[in-house]
């Protein structure tokens, strides 16, 4: 905008070309400076670092421990890295969050009530931390910039391997045990949860997940989830629920992966994947992939080793944070060349000319602004002509080239109007709409308001009023009605709520709509039974009175009617007992005997 031409980043020198991406980045090709400029559109800030790398770029394989167990009181897992290159590492042994401002020495801690082992890590563009709660599974807080106290932000029904904001900040996360991924828009009061990807059950298929670990969503609302027990990473496009196996089994180019726990993007789209059981770090581009590091697949505590490697994060520099699990450390691997000069050659009338394009944004050593010869060359893409109007664009100028005719900037019916020179743009929000881009809904009624298919009627301007569809009550129509509030079932019947009414379960035996009839051979049993057990309390409520009259009898006035009949019975049991007797033996005719004994 200065109209001065030169090399600077902010600069250009006889620009020729241009054309936009799918992302709304502006390409310009220079002839002056012999390279073409990428601009990015800024509307779409992210607080995550997407390095835009080269197609030769490598890393060291050696790498460096940026902080190891003396430290860490647990193993390495969660960390997040900001633009600021801020790193964040989720410590739950101590229930701490561990920040290293800016890579300094300086360690700040976040405590929190309890930390979930495997929680991952976001940080927005505002500062807040989003973390999951140990102590309950499924929840998810924050800390707000500069607060000492996290407080809660939703709940999920599992907990949450992977944690991701969006560009519209809606909250993901990938539910292991559920095998789904759900998210929540943050925006929203109701918070309601909205599943998009996966079916709550195991499996192989393209719209199935099995213990979904890390995931990533790009500014397109893409989705990437590595889809650990399936040993892939699933790409999923905005509002489809099959996705497409864009790593492992297999893709690309017959590579294996081994419970894959975390995946990433850098500026180009290109994957780069936490090989967790084979203690690796992969590259993958579409047709391609390459090993950053553990490429033995072997796991180990030596500088080029990882032992189970479970999440990784870019520094602004392209740099690469990688957690090792077993090792208990942070490893980073530096990156080593990130030079993409490309030697081509254009076409020329008479001769051929090389040309060198340089698509990164190093400058070379010098530069000429000179006016370029190019009667002679005869380049290989349209030179776009001078529209009369500034803001259209293309070959016929018949495109319009401002920011609200490129993308719809504006939600929710919003108008798009341009303003600074088609620098920046306004939306002029519908009726009960606000925001940026007309995102924030204030309608008093909303499409979720009245739930079970209620109908919403405003009463004031702050005020509704649900109409609930049949078999629904509630201020929000949110729950069924219970007929059995005021109904008896007879005969220990049970009350059911049903569609629009009740029904009373009946006991065998017993009929009616309240089970109130009764069968003549029920009633029979019911009498029988009825009468044996007032015989039986009848007859011991006689055998009580007896016994308690006699002793009153007895022992209060003197009459004992039992005396004459127990002195009888003594009297016959002694009569009856045999008197003692004492024997004496007399020997007779003792003489005789001898006599008899000596003659034999």
């Amino acid at each position: 905008c200065t109209r001065t031409c030169g090399a600077a980043p902010s600069q250009i020198s006889a620009p020729h070309s241009l054309a936009f991406d799918s992302f709304g980045s502006l390409y310009v090709g220079e002839w002056g400076n012999h390279r073409v400029q990428k601009f990015e559109l800024l509307n779409y800030p992210i607080s995550y670092n997407q390095p835009k790398l080269c197609p030769n770029v490598n890393w060291s394989e050696h790498g460096i421990t940026f902080v190891n167990s003396s430290t860490l009181s647990s193993s390495a897992l969660g960390i997040f890295i900001d633009l600021n290159d801020t790193i964040y590492v989720s410590d739950y042994s101590i229930n701490k969050i561990l920040i290293w401002s800016n890579q300094s020495i300086s360690l700040q801690q976040k405590s929190v009530v309890s930390l979930y082992q495997y929680t991952s890590l976001f940080v927005t563009l505002n500062g807040d931390i989003y973390f999951e709660n140990g102590n309950k599974t499924g929840r998810v807080e924050k800390f707000t910039s500069n607060s000492i106290k996290s407080e809660f932000v939703a709940n999920f029904s599992g907990n949450c391997r992977g944690l991701f904001v969006d560009i519209q900040n809606s909250l993901y996360c990938s539910i292991n045990s559920e095998h789904r991924v759900a998210k929540v828009l943050l925006d929203n009061d109701h918070h309601t949860i909205t599943i998009v990807a996966g079916t709550n059950s195991s499996g192989s298929k393209s719209y199935q997940l099995n213990g979904p670990w890390g995931i990533f969503i790009d500014i397109n609302f893409n989705l990437y989830v590595a889809d650990a027990h399936n040993n892939r990473i699933q790409f999923f496009r905005r509002g489809e629920l099959n996705g497409t196996t864009v790593a492992g089994n297999k893709t690309p180019n017959n590579l294996v992966l081994e419970h894959p726990t975390d995946v990433i993007l850098d500026g180009d789209g290109f994957l780069y994947v936490a090989d967790n059981d084979h203690h690796r770090i992969i590259q993958v581009r579409k047709d391609e992939y390459q090993c950053i590091s553990g490429c033995k697949m072997k796991s180990g505590l030596a500088s080029n080793q990882l032992n189970k490697p479970y999440s990784l994060r870019f520094d602004s520099f392209g740099n690469l944070y990688v957690t090792d699990e077993f090792n208990h450390r942070i490893q980073k691997f530096d990156i080593l060349n990130n030079s993409c000069e490309i030697i081509s050659t254009t076409a020329a009338l008479t001769t051929e000319i090389p040309t060198t394009i340089l698509l990164t944004t190093e400058l070379p050593t010098t530069h000429a602004c000179k006016t370029p010869q190019h009667s002679y060359l005869l380049p290989s893409y349209f030179v776009a002509p001078s529209c009369e109007d500034s803001t259209n664009i293309g070959f016929y100028c018949d495109i319009l080239g401002t920011l609200c005719d490129i993308q719809n900037q504006c939600v929710n019916n919003g108008k798009c109007i341009n303003i600074n020179d088609n620098q920046d743009y306004n939306c002029s929000c519908s009726l009960d709409f606000s925001g940026k881009q007309c995102q924030f809904d204030q309608r008093v009624c909303k499409e979720n308001t009245c739930l079970n298919k209620g109908v919403c009627k405003i009463t004031s301007k702050s005020t509704f009023n649900c109409t609930c569809s049949p078999g629904f009550e509630g201020t929000r129509c949110e729950r069924r009605i219970n007929y059995c509030l005021n109904i008896t079932c007879y005969n220990e019947g049970v009350c059911r709520s049903v569609s629009l009414g009740y029904i009373c379960q009946c006991l065998s035996g017993t009929s009616g709509q309240h089970c109130e009839k009764t069968e003549t051979k029920l009633f029979i049993y019911k009498a029988v039974s009825k009468s044996f057990a007032y015989i039986a309390i009848v007859a011991m409520v006689c055998v009580a009175l007896f016994v308690l009259i006699m002793d009153i009898l007895k022992y209060c006035f003197g009459i004992d009617l039992t005396r004459r009949e127990v002195e009888r019975i003594r009297r016959e049991r002694r009569a009856k007992r045999r008197k003692p007797a004492i024997q004496r033996l007399v020997y007779v005719n003792i003489t005789s005997l001898s006599d008899r004994h000596f003659r034999l």
